[in-house]
């Protein structure tokens, strides 16, 4: 039997039993986003981030799920985000800024509450933020993501975004021409 196939028996057989997998090449742990949020609700945020970095999942299924911006997965951002080392929440940070171009609206509200804690702070980015493609790049495209209407309780949190977006823009100019 080949490795793909034991591993593969090894996570069905593990799925029914309740059991961790045994050795099989592949680090045991949480991977979907369902057992994830369990883990973190049975033995706290702190543990299950834990349970992730030492089984490489958080690296392997956590950021890049969070980066899909996929809705269970940024329930698994918002249920781990206050547990994360320092390392692991800039991680954890630059998949959430690149889910927020994926899926503005579904993003925004975290962002909100992690980021943002003043309303008029609401996207607005220091010259110095580590952005994908840089800051001036990134707003650019965000303000591009949120031309799409939003729900309608979100209309106000979007307003305040692109204020957040122009108040960027306008500090670069700046910048620019000092």
């Amino acid at each position: 039997m080949n490795q793909t196939v034991r591993i593969a028996l090894a996570w069905v057989v593990s799925a029914f039993a309740g059991a961790p997998l045994a050795d099989s090449g592949t680090p045991s742990g949480p991977t979907t986003p369902q057992q994830i949020l369990s883990l973190a609700k049975s033995s706290g945020a702190s543990d299950a981030f834990e349970s992730l970095t030492e089984s490489r999942k958080w690296q392997s299924s956590v950021l890049p799920g969070v980066t899909s911006a996929q809705p269970d997965w940024l329930k698994v951002a918002h249920a781990l985000y206050h547990a994360t080392d320092a390392g692991a929440r800039e991680d954890l940070d630059e998949a959430l800024t690149k889910a927020f171009l994926k899926a503005p609206y579904r993003v925004l509200p975290l962002l909100k509450e992690f980021w943002w804690s003043q309303p008029e702070a609401v996207c607005v980015f220091d010259y110095d933020s580590e952005l994908p493609g840089g800051v001036e790049h990134y707003v650019q495209h965000l303000k591009m993501a949120l031309d799409k209407e939003p729900p309608a309780q979100l209309a106000p949190l979007r307003s305040a975004c692109i204020r957040g977006i122009d108040t960027t823009m306008d500090a670069l100019r700046k910048s620019k021409s000092e």
